[in-house]
């Protein structure tokens, strides 16, 4: 049985479509040799929307870039935890933002690895003790 994808952050989505920088298309053509579609959730797809549709690109453009992607959903347990991580970093004075915190959470339910730049968000989410694995393509 193949392992669960790793999921991608929107920043790394972006930069996989950019073609800009050589280490992140070097890791992202591995993971489609590996996976053969792009693991992102249903909050990067938002986040995705929110883009094309400030810079108002077209929808066939966000439609292109969704064919090359299996979109994870946010399912009752991963929105519960998200909740429950949203309230103990508040609790600790380390807000992350709601989106990240649904990210993380649905990482965290299907197999525990996000691919992001954003490192000191999702980190933040790992040291109070949840399984994810937090990887940086940009570096």
């Amino acid at each position: 049985m193949k392992p669960k994808a790793p999921l991608i952050d929107t920043d790394i989505i972006i930069d996989i479509t950019k073609g800009k920088n050589p280490n992140v298309l070097k890791k992202a053509q591995a993971y489609i040799a590996q996976y053969s579609r792009y693991a992102i959730s249903q909050i990067t797809v938002a986040e995705l929307a929110h883009g094309f549709y400030k810079r108002e690109g077209t929808m066939q453009s966000l439609r292109e870039l969704l064919k090359q992607c299996c979109v994870i959903r946010l399912n009752r347990e991963s929105a519960i935890l998200a909740g429950k991580i949203a309230a103990r970093l508040e609790s600790a004075g380390q807000r992350i933002g709601f989106a990240d915190t649904l990210i993380a959470a649905i990482a965290i339910e299907n197999g525990g690895v996000i691919i992001t730049a954003n490192m000191k968000h999702f980190q933040r989410v790992a040291a109070l003790g949840y399984s994810l694995t937090v990887e940086n393509w940009r570096q």
